[in-house]
């Protein structure tokens, strides 16, 4: 599975999901993520997260992975017209809420990532996006796709596991 940047056409945040999300998770040569740890929005109940933004009810993060039981990691997709910012900040306030289900200092729904199919951002549940990456910038061999795959902790097959040892 692989994105073809080539052929590349998104008009919606299905488009996106499917076409660049779905082939940056599990595909071979991007975050190797086994399709048995991504779950998507019908995995979690809905949670009120967000009245300022006009979400009363029913939230639910486009996708998640789950290592050993826990969440790990958040990711919200955006049509081609929102900024992959909106999903960030949602994609933060859903991971705080799952980190809250666990005892203090116990925060395992580390990493964040959304994307509108243009630019994507990564980074941590409690903090800004540290990486900022054209979506025509993740082929195999562009630094910004190992600069990716290295803050997810990618290596000898694992990726996404924050309970990784160097």
């Amino acid at each position: 599975m692989h994105i073809d940047h080539d052929n590349l056409t998104l008009h919606s945040e299905s488009d996106v999901e499917q076409k660049v999300v779905t082939p940056l998770l599990s595909g071979d040569i991007y975050l190797e993520v086994s399709n048995r740890q991504i779950f998507s929005k019908q995995y979690l109940a809905p949670t009120v997260l967000d009245k300022t933004a006009g979400r009363t009810t029913g939230y639910y993060p486009d996708y998640t992975v789950w290592m050993r039981g826990f969440p790990v990691l958040v990711v919200e997709a955006k049509a081609p017209d929102v900024p992959s910012e909106n999903g960030y900040r949602e994609a933060s306030l859903y991971a705080r809420h799952l980190n809250q289900s666990y005892p203090t200092g116990l925060n395992p729904c580390h990493f964040l990532m959304s994307t509108n199919g243009k630019t994507l951002l990564a980074g941590y549940w409690d903090s800004q996006p540290t990486l900022e990456i054209q979506v025509t910038n993740l082929r195999l061999g562009c630094a910004d796709l190992e600069k990716l795959q290295q803050h997810f902790h990618r290596r000898h097959g694992t990726a996404v596991d924050p309970f990784s040892r160097n």
